[in-house]
């Protein structure tokens, strides 16, 4: 019986720890109709350039080809010039549609006496463009009508932007725009959302994920010659790599908001990526020529079942790395790590350093024993555990150039991998390299990348299966992220030394974080390689922080730390998203705050409370999304899930929370519909999310941590149910 029900617990864990893994259309539309309108910019702008859209027109329905031109028409900003390029179509009813829109004012429509294809045609429109910037843009897609106002709304904030993309959807090859009033595209025919990261030039180097919206300082199209023939069906690729090679990271812009509906037609990639299989090749070869170019040492590698790319890059020097192993009184685990570490590195190039505070005698005896006669050098000194502390010894005893910081709980899977980090780790733009990490003899992941939500540092995909793509290959192919991982994190030993190297004032949490910020702040960028995969027995020395009060308590005293170092970066993350929401690591749209509602901003009413009722219950789970705190005040968020029980808003809801003593109270608390709760149930009972903000200081003093529980009354009024969560309040 207990065996059933904790594998039932752990399919009900998986699931909803699975709900990332596709955007529900139902979710993207309420977005669209509640949450779309308001992002919107207004105002007069003291800096209003000339954009040019260039349209190369082939062979496309009247219909299409109208919602695009009138899509550039109806722009709520005004100083746009559209250039139509006919590339010599054999339809008739294109010439026909084009001269409807010839004699128009700013538009200007172009016949091309042959058949050139994408590139040569878009090149003639570029020929005549008199803008400051260009917009590239297709014959059947469609801009939403704040799309280029938006853009000069961010050139207005910094002019020295050479190169602004958008987010995107995708939309019906049916759909047709209205035109009663404000042109727009139905909700109904728009899906597929792309909400992306702030530039990310590792992200890009596997996928060109910038695509459309995509406008260019012309100065610079024009240095780099536009558009390559041989390169066709990747030739915007292609184009912004060569762009790129004429500006900086720092000159690139991202608005995050849906500027560019993209046509889902059955013969476009946007529908299916197989429909354009030379494209694959094509990009292929254009990597090969950049890297040439560029004088990488890289190779390009095909991602199985995500049609792109990616490019390794090799240390052809190399340079001595310098593994370092914080430990103590773990030699078990510290041998196994070792073990793998020698039995799966073919790079010819480095040390081993154990750092060890305070093991006791039995255990340094066996590790002197076990590292005689090999590359590992034994640093012993007794103190208390400080992990930046023990990871700052190691470094000032390293002599490599790259310094690879290694949990000893790690398990080694294959070949390559050190080569791998290092190369990534060797490129100027990089600062901190990590690892995916999973737990042992499973697909589950356990680090994929850190984000930085509004409820603080979290692992992206946590428990999620890695046999599942997520989120456009965000646990495929290299992306760049604000942070990484200490258990894995490998760092150029001068850039370590350039931000000042781990804090000593963040002894146990938050040091890789803070790390990995002050690399961010300096200019660098972070990435996980997903094609490193390493086993992590998490916390098998020390202990899990969510498992002990004391641990939590100095997590969240940490937590503000690092926030008080680095204010620009709370609850704000350049390679997330802010329409995904600040409290979710599958990348799944939340609607508003932690879930589909404004958060409280007003105190929650409490109550002491006596339960004499049995605390067990059936069909009944609870969720804590975050417990988040806020000066005095505490606030948690989360969901449930009753399954055949009716919740409605005749039963009463509670949360309770129980001190050490066993003394209680409970909690009004605010409710609302979790859309979270549906999609993983997809059910009509009792997918109830709640809010509390509570005063801590109001609760009973002589008790420093409180259980948090849900409570709601039964079908009669005397009776409860109540479900403890693993979740606490610390005072």
């Amino acid at each position: 019986m207990i065996r059933r029900a904790a594998r039932k617990a752990k399919r009900i864990i998986k699931r909803i720890l699975r709900i990332g893994n596709y955007q529900n259309i139902d979710v993207f539309r309420q977005w669209i109709e509640e949450v779309e309108p308001t992002v919107w910019n207004q105002g007069v702008l003291s800096y209003a350039p000339l954009i040019s859209v260039v349209v190369p027109v082939y062979n496309v329905s009247s219909q299409m080809l109208r919602d695009c031109i009138d899509s550039v028409r109806k722009q709520t900003y005004e100083n746009w010039e559209l250039i139509l390029v006919d590339d010599h179509s054999s339809w008739e009813n294109v010439r026909q549609v084009l001269s409807e829109y010839s004699d128009m004012p700013k538009i200007r429509v172009i016949y091309r006496e042959e058949n050139g294809n994408i590139s040569e045609a878009t090149n003639t429109g570029l020929a005549q463009v008199q803008g400051e910037f260009i917009a590239f843009m297709d014959c059947d897609d469609v801009l939403a009508p704040q799309a280029l106002y938006e853009v000069a709304y961010l050139l207005n904030e910094n002019q020295e932007l050479d190169f602004i993309y958008s987010d995107e959807d995708k939309i019906t090859e049916e759909c047709q725009a209205t035109r009663e009033g404000t042109f727009a595209i139905p909700v109904k025919d728009r899906h597929t959302p792309f909400f992306k990261p702030d530039w990310s030039p590792d992200a890009f180097m596997c996928l060109n994920y910038t695509n459309h919206l995509s406008v260019y300082r012309t100065e610079i199209v024009k240095e780099v010659g536009g558009l390559r023939t041989k390169y066709n069906g990747s030739q915007d690729y292609d184009f912004v790599l060569r762009f790129m090679e004429h500006t900086t990271n720092r000159r690139v812009g991202h608005v995050d908001k849906i500027l560019y509906h993209w046509r889902e037609r059955k013969e476009s990639v946007a529908y299916d990526p197989n429909s354009k299989p030379y494209a694959l090749e094509v990009a292929k070869k254009l990597k090969e020529e950049m890297i040439t170019r560029r004088g990488l040492h890289a190779d390009v590698e095909y991602v199985d079942g995500e049609y792109q790319y990616r490019l390794v890059y090799h240390n052809d020097t190399n340079e001595k790395v310098s593994i370092i192993i914080p430990s103590k009184d773990n030699f078990d685990i510290l041998k196994h790590c070792l073990a793998t570490i020698a039995e799966f590195t073919d790079y010819p190039n480095y040390e081993v350093i154990i750092v060890d505070n305070g093991s006791a005698q039995d255990v340094q005896d066996k590790i002197n024993d076990y590292i005689a006669g090999k590359n590992i050098h034994y640093i012993y000194e007794k103190q208390t555990f400080n992990f930046s502390h023990m990871c700052n010894i190691g470094a000032e005893h390293a002599s490599g150039k790259y310094f690879l910081f290694l949990n000893d709980d790690i398990g080694i899977l294959h070949q390559g991998w050190l080569d791998r980090l290092t190369g990534h780790a060797a490129q100027e733009h990089v600062g901190a390299v990590g690892a995916k990490l999973l737990y042992p003899d499973s697909t589950d992941i356990q680090h994929d990348g850190v984000l930085n939500l509004t409820c603080g540092p979290s692992h992206a995909f946590s428990h999620m299966d890695d046999a599942q793509s997520y989120y456009f290959a965000r646990n495929r192919v290299e992306y760049d992220w604000l942070a990484v991982t200490g258990a894995c994190l490998m760092v150029d030993r001068a850039k370590f030394y350039e931000v000042g190297g781990f804090d000593e004032e963040f002894p146990v949490a938050y040091n890789d974080i803070d790390l990995c910020f002050k690399l961010a702040e300096a200019g660098y960028y972070n990435v996980c390689r997903n094609d490193v995969i390493l086993y992590h027995y998490e916390s098998v020395s020390r202990g899990l922080d969510n498992q002990d009060d004391e641990k939590m308590l100095r997590l969240a005293m940490e937590r503000s730390k690092l926030y008080k170092n680095h204010p620009a970066f709370e609850g704000y993350d350049p390679f997330y998203n802010r329409n995904l929401g600040g409290y979710n690591i599958s990348f799944s749209i939340q609607m508003q705050g932690a879930g589909d509602h404004e958060p409280l901003q007003t105190e929650s009413s409490m109550e002491d409370f006596v339960i004499d009722f049995d605390t067990e219950s059936i069909n009944f789970m609870a969720r804590i999304n975050s417990v988040e705190y806020l000066n005095s005040l505490v606030r948690v968020v989360g969901w449930f899930y009753t399954g055949s029980l009716r919740v409605d808003s005749k039963r009463e809801l509670y949360l309770v929370l129980r001190g050490e003593s066993g003394r209680c109270y409970r909690v009004e608390v605010e409710r609302f519909v979790s859309d979270e709760a549906r999609r993983t149930y997809d059910s009509r009972y009792g997918n109830v999310g709640f809010e509390i903000l509570v005063d801590k200081d109001k609760l009973e003093e002589s008790d420093q941590k409180y259980q948090i529980g849900v409570m709601i009354s039964g079908d009669k009024r005397q009776d409860w149910f109540v479900q403890w969560t693993e979740r606490w309040i610390l005072r």
